[in-house]
């Protein structure tokens, strides 16, 4: 499993918006997007407004298609 948060703020006193747009990128298998999918509830507490979107492989397809957490 491999995750990395890109994050590069444009001005020194940038602050994450509330109602942020999330990437979540993730090519493994069935396993990884299943860990991944746990974290979603914890983005939506921290973030309720957050938008979600998963771009994955065909082998993952089945956890994210009817995840209510997802776009």
């Amino acid at each position: 499993l491999y995750a990395r948060l890109f994050y590069k703020p444009k001005h020194k006193n940038d602050v994450i918006s509330p109602d942020p747009k999330i990437l979540i990128i993730t090519f493994g298998h069935l396993g990884d997007g299943l860990i991944f999918s746990y974290a979603f509830p914890k983005i939506k507490e921290k973030y309720p407004n957050a938008i979600i979107d998963v771009l994955t492989g065909e082998a993952c397809n089945a956890i994210f298609t009817k995840n209510p957490l997802v776009r």
